[in-house]
This record gives structure tokens, C-alpha cells and sequence, in this order.
């Protein structure tokens, strides 16, 4: 689903042949820890587990799951238009009562105890200081005199939120406490364009129809590195590896690996065509990355299902870190919807699934 074109206000890039983007030249150079290695160096087990079973948690769409470092847990259940909390493991989900339309996706500025809220097809943000009995203390419909178009994810690194503006890409950047706000207009590299990650302390934008990742090297100066995916076919919101090359919905790093999903669906497949194949997919680098020298884990989540938005998953007081995934039906939303947990030991690798039927 495209946002209608606009005529765009914000920063104008230059684009550099090797990747890098600004308006002048940018060297980067590949740490040691980053240099090209072997995919199956360093292998470790990994299982992928329901982390709410149905009668807690009845999924349709769930987009996001987000942590707070209270113990708070938030569920996006993006087709019930619902925003699902608890504030411990051992408490049952409560629903915040709030007019939303398709939300995306949510965060948490600690310093000001406010979430804000991606309230997608209401081409909002909003800001509620309390989940238990929600008050919009800020409504914000345009951010740098550009208006929010379906916005899909939001983050906050450094002081600073950032949303995103899908199609036509634009990352935004603000205050979450001042009327200050900047705009960076990436619609010359990225068509449609679904999540934001924060890696320590960096943004990456994940431009999925063109299948490939930005990096923002810095925000002010337009300057930002681009990881283009190989053996790209097309452009398209939705596809398979073998139609399509990767639809990338999102990117996370967790202990040492990158991940990445892919909006693969049997809708979009032709026919023969495997759309299980690299919807989730993990690598060692950019460099391995960009050549294709990844694993496809996409065996670990259930047939045919569309894995969204990443998590990491914190230790808790068991010791138990994992990387979160939302996975949903597009064909038959709200069947078998749930949230993952992916978690590893030092046995080599495998993978196996307990399966998830909500009637």
C-alpha cells in the first residue's frame, strides 16, 4: 500500500557512485570485526518459539512488539487496530482504549516518561503519557512543514525521535519535547519503504521494494552509506527471492549477526516459486551482506507467513535474551499470527518450530 506522491520539502542528495551519498566525498573503512567472513563461521543453535500463545495474546497482524526497561511489554496488533501492554510476565494483556487506524509501531522516551505512537492510517503520530489510562498529550500530523503519510515506524536514538514517511521515503528527525524538526528526503535511492532500526546508536532505514538498507552516517549533512541486496529482480512492495529478490521489512543486530525479514507471501509468488525461501535471512556483516554470503533461517517460522518487524529481546531475570519477530498471514490475517522469539546456545545450528493455530 503507496501514500500518495506530494511535492516534497526537505533536504535534496547527491548520489555517490559507490554508495555513499552527500554532497561531497565520504571514505569509510571496514573495521576488523567487519570484514567479510565465511556465513557458516561461529554457528550457533537456533530456535524460534512462541513467545505469547493464543489465549493470552490473540494476534491479527501484529506488526511490533516493544520492551520497555521497566518490564513493560507492548504488542502492536496492527489488524485490530490495538495497542496490547502488560507490565510483567506474569500479568494478563490489557487493551489502552484509543481511536487508531492500522497502527505500525511504538516507542519510549524515558527522560520525559512518553510513548509515541505510529498511528498509521491516521497519518498521525501521538504521544501518551500513560498506557493504563491514555491521554493525548501531542498530536503531530506534518513535521518539518512536510505531512505524515501513513508513517510506519518510529525510534528514538541520541535524544532524538525518528520516523519515517513510506512512499515517498522520507526519515524525519524531532524533538520529542520542542517544536524542532528536519527532514531527509531518501525517495532518489528508497520507492517503499517500511522500518527503522537503531544499532548502536546509528539509524538504518530499510528501503524494501528496492531491497536495499541506508545508513545514516549523518543526519544534518544528508550523508548516509547505502547496502544494496544482490540479485534484485524488480521493484515491488511484496515478492519471493526468486521473483523479487528480498522485500527487506526490517534489520536487527543480536549477538553478533545481523537479521533481516522480507515481505515474502504465497499472494505474490508465481507459480513453483518458494516464498519461504530468505524471508528471514542472517549475515556476519554489510560486506557479506551485499555479496549474498548469508543464512537462510526462513525454515524456522511457519509456512507462508510474513515476518515483520525485529526486536532484541534483553536478558531477563533467567538470563533468557532472544530477537523478537511479528509474524502474520497476508492472505489470512489473524489465523496463525503471533510473536517469535528467536534464541540461540553454543551447539551448532538447527532449527524447529512449534507451531501456532489460532481458530
Amino acid at each position: 500500500m503507496k501514500a500518495p506522491a506530494f511535492l516534497l520539502c526537505g533536504l535534496l542528495l547527491a548520489t555517490l557512485s559507490h554508495g555513499t551519498c552527500s554532497g561531497r566525498n565520504l571514505h569509510l573503512q571496514t573495521p576488523d570485526d567487519e570484514r567479510p567472513v565465511s556465513a557458516s563461521a561461529s554457528l550457533r543453535r537456533i530456535q524460534a518459539s512462541l513467545l505469547y500463545p493464543p489465549s493470552l495474546l490473540n494476534c491479527r497482524q501484529c506488526t511490533q512488539v516493544f520492551f520497555v526497561d521497566n518490564g513493560t511489554e507492548i504488542v502492536v496488533n496492527m489488524g485490530k487496530n490495538g495497542i496490547y501492554h502488560r507490565s510483567s510476565p506474569t500479568d494478563a494483556f490489557s487493551r489502552i482504549h484509543c481511536n487508531l487506524n492500522h497502527p505500525h509501531a511504538i516507542t519510549y522516551v524515558s527522560e520525559i516518561k512518553t510513548y509515541f505512537l505510529c498511528d498509521t492510517d491516521n497519518n498521525r503520530i501521538i504521544a501518551l503519557s500513560s498506557l493504563e489510562n491514555p491521554e493525548i498529550v501531542r498530536e503531530i500530523n506534518s513535521l518539518a512543514g512536510i505531512p505524515l503519510q501513513r508513517p510506519h515506524d518510529i525510534v528514538y536514538a541520541g535524544g532524538y525521535l525518528y520516523t519515517l514517511n513510506p512512499y515517498p521515503a522520507i526519515l524525519f528527525r524531532f524533538s520529542p519535547d520542542k517544536e524542532e524538526a528536519e527532514a531527509l528526503d531518501l525517495s532518489q535511492e528508497l520507492q517503499y519503504s517500511r522500518a527503522l532500526s537503531v544499532v548502536d546508536g546509528n539509524i538504518f532505514v530499510s528501503g524494501s521494494s528496492v531491497g536495499k538498507v541506508v545508513e545514516i552516517i549523518d543526519f544534518s549533512s544528508g550523508i548516509y552509506h547505502i547496502y544494496r541486496s544482490p540479485q534484485k529482480k524488480r521493484v515491488a512492495p511484496s515478492g519471493t527471492w526468486q521473483d523479487t529478490g528480498l522485500v527487506i521489512n526490517d534489520v536487527a543486530r543480536f549477538r553478533g549477526f545481523w537479521y533481516a525479514t522480507s515481505y515474502f507471501c504465497p499472494s505474490a509468488a508465481s507459480a513453483g516459486a518458494d516464498y519461504n525461501q530468505n524471508k528471514l535471512i542472517r549475515f556476519k556483516n554489510w560486506p557479506d551482506f551485499t555479496s549474498g554470503n548469508w543464512q537462510d533461517l526462513g525454515h524456522l517460522l511457519p509456512d507462508g507467513y510474513v515476518p515483520y518487524y525485529l526486536t532484541v529481546k534483553k536478558k531477563d531475570n533467567s538470563g533468557r535474551d532472544g530477537l523478537a519477530v511479528a509474524v502474520f498471514s497476508h492472505e489470512n490475517p489473524g489465523r496463525s499470527d503471533g510473536i517469535f522469539l528467536l534464541t540461540q546456545d553454543n551447539r551448532g545450528l538447527t532449527g524447529a518450530l512449534s507451531p501456532l493455530f489460532i481458530p
